[in-house]
């Protein structure tokens, strides 16, 4: 009698042990955090939008987080510094991927870090989320990239139909960067296109602080409209200040890289009446962006660059949503973006395109007038 007992008992231990085996799996699984790799500037010129933006993120990412996370994982963020440099962005890059074994990408502010990046994302099969690359190569950089800003090409084109209004010529100052070049080529294309006539376009280094060499250039043409395509903002609101510094009298239009306050703080009155063409400003009536800049401010103070901050926060509550939905697979979170219908978040309303941009949210018209940006179209 003592053989079937202790066989039922031996059966019923393998049973346990099995189980037990089974559900401490299930349990090292469940509690298995979501790498997310942000590549983003935090230092150099470029840290003064790159520094905020991985703030926004991290307010996200703590909401997330404090909520119960996804689907009862954590989401763990590892920041990695590229500079704005397509070079350090790369290392970095490769780095989350191969040894960080990261799940998604997110970051990306600057246009050529991403576009350097680029091939490398999609042999891994890395999803990717940017607020902030907005060069025209973006839109075609891969298959697993996707924007949760508006694209530099509406607005490059909006610019150009902007500055062709009223001016047949124009001279384009552009930055030695990836991002500023594509922009440059964009809309001299365009320009021309539509009849107008680039008579100068100058290029200068990053981090330049002094640009007498080419405004003497510019003073000779006596243009009657400039287009600075800076890099960062710092560079953009010297120009401008050493521009009327020298007499150079010409409309100033540029894109809203020249947005934040840092451009006012550096050219102070050599500013006014610089015309962008820029992201509209956070719906008021939208309570996701007032709940958004509320607990910016409280945690970071004055929001710089709003529409982007509330980008890089969007991006990441679009990736908790699409892991909790489509699970952890690259091709089935990559399907589910695409067919995303209208996203409800702090920037607005929007969904992407075949291309990965985002639609639904468009380009607006400022002034720098009195010291402030406002709104003229």
């Amino acid at each position: 009698m003592k053989k079937p007992i202790v066989g039922v008992l031996v059966l019923t231990l393998i049973v346990l042990v099995v189980w037990l085996f089974v559900e401490e799996r299930k349990s090292s699984q469940f509690s298995e955090s979501i790498k997310i790799g942000y590549v983003v500037p935090l230092t150099g010129d470029a840290a003064t939008y790159g520094e905020p933006m991985k703030n926004a993120a991290s307010l996200a990412v703590e909401e997330i987080n404090n909520s119960g996370g996804v689907n009862g994982r954590k989401l763990e963020v590892i920041y990695e510094d590229s500079k704005c440099s397509g070079k350090d962005a790369l290392t970095a890059t490769q780095k989350l991927i191969s040894i960080d074994k990261v799940q998604v990408l997110d970051g990306f502010t600057c246009a050529e870090d991403l576009l350097n990046s680029a091939s490398l994302i999609e042999k891994n099969k890395i999803i990717t989320l940017s607020p902030g690359a907005l060069g025209p190569g973006v839109s075609a950089a891969g298959d697993y990239i996707f924007q949760t800003n508006p694209s530099a090409t509406v607005a490059t084109k909006k610019l150009t139909s902007l500055i062709f209004k009223n001016h047949t010529n124009v001279i384009v100052v552009s930055e030695n960067t990836g991002f500023a070049i594509d922009i440059r080529d964009f809309f001299s294309k365009e320009f021309e296109s539509l009849g107008g006539k680039v008579t100068l376009s100058e290029t200068y280094n990053p981090n330049t602080k002094d640009f007498r060499a080419i405004l003497q250039k510019i003073k000779k043409e006596n243009p009657s409209a400039i287009f600075i395509n800076p890099q960062t903002e710092i560079t953009g609101g010297l120009f401008i200040k050493q521009a009327r510094e020298l007499g150079i009298t010409a409309d100033l239009f540029s894109l809203d890289t020249l947005s934040g306050p840092t451009t006012r703080e550096i050219s102070g009155d050599a500013s006014e009446g610089l015309t962008l063409v820029t992201v509209p400003d956070l719906d008021t009536q939208n309570q996701k962006a007032n709940e958004f800049l509320k607990k910016y401010k409280e945690k970071y103070g004055d929001p710089v660059f709003p529409l982007y901050l509330a980008s890089a926060y969007d991006s990441i509550n679009i990736i908790a949503q699409a892991i909790q939905i489509a699970g952890d697979d690259s091709q089935k979170i990559k399907d589910y973006l695409y067919k995303m219908s209208d996203y409800h978040g702090a920037v607005g309303t929007y969904h992407f395109d075949k291309n990965g941009d985002i639609e639904g949210i468009d380009f607006v018209v400022k002034k720098m007038v009195s010291g402030k940006l406002i709104n003229i179209k």
